[in-house]
């Protein structure tokens, strides 16, 4: 089971001590719905290393490109958030923006190759249903090569949260189906020598792992708007840099924890205030 976070109002009033809790715009009210993964997250690492093994329990995520006695390695991911009722709920014109976030890490021995200035990472939509304990490289689902995001990975921020823009992709999933993300990089070619690795779903530091955010927008003064046992989440474009720098360490594989308290009500019916 996914994990949606909602941040109360006495948290932001304690982070920032003046601001209206939703952006509105005309008539519409933006609401930003944070999806957190968990060990229940369906992800897995493939690579033609191991081309007959899942990597399903693997803690990190990405995409790797080298080369061993002439033979050419690679690794690439899936990783699949849970929708839940929101598929029911959300009507996909009303969607926004949906940025996939992921946390980088830096492995022990990884190359300096990773400073290479070509190297972009692929971000793709799956098309096939999959089971992350039984995914491998041989049997990968296939992807739709025209629903793709590609995000050039800058050198100054390779330690920073990387946010990908995947707005169309979570509206085509709503659409006609979720099945997840593929990563990897976008040429093999010019990658060749790098890896860039992110926390994944099953990394044991839990504010590390991927998330989801969809920012919905509703019309304003619509009250008790039912997500499905899914309150929504209010954040200004300030609030969502205050998020993301929470999840900015000083270094690799070193997790700083948040200095303030997230707290999850998984039971809760969300309530527009009217403005």
């Amino acid at each position: 089971m996914r994990k949606t976070t909602f941040f109360i109002s006495s948290l932001f009033c304690t982070l920032i001590p003046a601001f209206s809790f939703a952006q509105t715009f005309a008539s519409f009210t933006q609401i930003p719905i944070v999806i957190h993964s968990d060990s229940s997250t369906r992800s897995v690492l493939l690579s033609n290393l191991l081309e007959k093994n899942s990597g399903d329990l693997s803690p990190i995520i990405g995409s790797a490109i080298w080369y061993d006695q002439g033979r050419r390695l690679q690794c690439r991911s899936l990783i699949a958030f849970d929708y839940g009722n929101l598929v029911k709920k959300i009507n996909t014109d009303g969607i926004i923006k949906a940025e996939l976030i992921l946390v980088p890490l830096v492995l022990n021995g990884q190359q300096v190759e990773n400073d290479l200035s070509n190297v972009k990472i692929s971000v793709k939509r799956v098309i096939q249903s999959w089971n992350d304990s039984t995914t491998n490289w041989l049997n990968q689902p296939q992807t739709n090569t025209a629903d793709e995001v590609i995000t050039k990975l800058s050198k100054k921020k390779k330690n920073d949260p990387l946010s990908i823009n995947v707005t169309q992709m979570v509206k085509n999933m709503f659409r006609y189906g979720n099945h997840g993300f593929l990563i990897s990089y976008s040429d093999s070619l010019q990658a060749s020598g790098s890896s860039h690795w992110f926390a994944s779903a099953k990394y044991e530091e839990e504010n590390a792992r991927p998330i989801l955010v969809i920012t919905y927008a509703i019309e304003t003064g619509t009250r008790n708007y039912d997500f499905g046992n899914l309150p929504p989440l209010q954040l200004t474009a300030r609030d969502k840099a205050e998020l993301l720098q929470m999840y900015t360490r000083p270094e690799p594989v070193i997790i700083t924890k948040p200095e303030v308290i997230v707290t999850t009500n998984p039971k809760g019916t969300g309530t527009i205030p009217e403005n």
